[in-house]
């Protein structure tokens, strides 16, 4: 029975197949969706959130591509023997996963800001600095991804093609600690965007009556976003990490456990589309008409918050697709009233007035913040 079992699991087994062709399926058409979407619409490339996006999207695309190149020693065992090909195996999945993990952290920088700093942000985020950023996280992922094809154990691991022919010091001194660091800082801003949610919920109490807004949701459903965010790059990657550590401590590790482990990690780029895209109203709009072959809508109106670029009342909030975490929190802060479907860009529009009315709280503030948006 246990001899069938395994058999039945082992890696190269139809089991697998199917988990993995699942994977490479969902995150190679959600991921392209992604990238087309933001291409050819000119509302979603005004935003600079989503040049982020776009690189989140690229990398979790590569993640999808390399998994079939990962898993074909397991059905032609000769690539297992040859020093280049076993190499490449492991050094193009480690680039596309590193750059992906980073490009969650961006992502996760980048909505702190926009929340926690909304009046700097403008100053902090702009072409200049967010291509730097994209620039480091590909940097950073191609150093540690290609590390393995001149530092490895190729020979001494008897040319075995597996994880052990990674160094134990690449896999205690780099890996995991690289997960451990970004895990930890998506967590404190995280938790600093939930702290100024609520603070933006009590200024909306005492400003104005927020109970006229529609599709007013309980703090259950306001807090989906940032659940998701992190519990999903906790529960699929925390594993893998765990995995690595017991190799690392003892040498050696139950072969299904580590599969089921990686396959977890590399399925978090399938998620990451449907976590950080198709969870917002212009994302889902632009997929529809993607799949409708439709010509896209480029009117020269901000697809977030309903305003022409040109607004200063726009400008300022044009990175409010960065903002919607905070906004949900606020509103369902602010009333406990249940959940409706409403329109999206209504709501939007009625958030952003709100937000620069209560925040600001008087005329001599808005002209103080228009001036420095300008």
């Amino acid at each position: 029975m246990t001899t069938s079992l395994c058999n039945f699991l082992y890696t190269g087994s139809i089991v697998w197949l199917f988990a993995y062709s699942c994977i490479v399926l969902v995150s190679v058409v959600g991921n392209t969706l992604t990238i087309l979407a933001i291409l050819t619409s000119r509302k979603l490339k005004t935003l600079l959130s989503n040049r982020f996006v776009l690189s989140l999207a690229i990398s979790d695309l590569l993640v999808g591509c390399s998994i079939p190149y990962h898993m074909l020693p397991h059905y032609w065992p000769g690539m297992n023997t040859n020093k280049t090909t076993c190499l490449l195996r492991f050094t193009l999945i480690a680039f596309a996963c590193c750059s992906s993990v980073i490009n969650l952290l961006v992502v996760a920088a980048d909505r702190y800001v926009a929340i926690v700093h909304p009046l700097h942000y403008s100053k902090y985020m702009t072409k200049r600095t967010s291509t730097f950023f994209i620039i480091y996280v590909w940097t950073s992922a191609l150093g540690v991804g290609t590390a393995l094809l001149y530092w490895n154990y190729w020979e001494l691991n008897g040319n075995k093609c597996d994880i052990s022919l990674a160094p134990q010091e690449y896999l205690n001194y780099l890996l995991a600690p690289l997960f451990f660091v970004i895990w930890i800082t998506m967590l404190i801003f995280y938790i600093k965007i939930v702290k100024e949610a609520k603070g933006q919920a009590k200024r909306l109490k005492n400003a104005v009556s927020v109970t006229s807004l529609p599709g007013m949701c309980e703090s259950s459903k306001s807090l989906q976003m940032v659940f998701l965010i992190l519990g999903c790059f906790t529960v699929t990657w925390f594993p893998y990490f765990l995995c690595i550590t017991i190799i690392t401590t003892y040498g050696n590790v139950c072969v299904l456990f580590y599969e089921i482990s990686f396959s977890m990690a590399v399925g978090n780029s399938a998620m990451n589309p449907l976590i950080y895209a198709w969870k917002n109203n212009g994302y889902r709009r632009a997929f529809l008409r993607l799949l409708s072959c439709r010509a896209p809508d480029n009117r020269r109106t901000d697809y977030i918050t309903n305003h022409e670029p040109g607004n200063a009342h726009a400008r300022g909030f044009d990175h409010s697709y960065n903002n919607g975490i905070a906004e949900e929190i606020g509103r369902s802060e602010a009333t406990a009233q249940p959940c409706s479907e409403i329109d999206a860009e209504s709501e939007h529009t009625a958030v952003s007035e709100l937000s620069a009315t209560g925040t600001l709280g008087s005329e001599k503030a808005e002209k103080e913040v228009d001036t420095e948006i300008v």
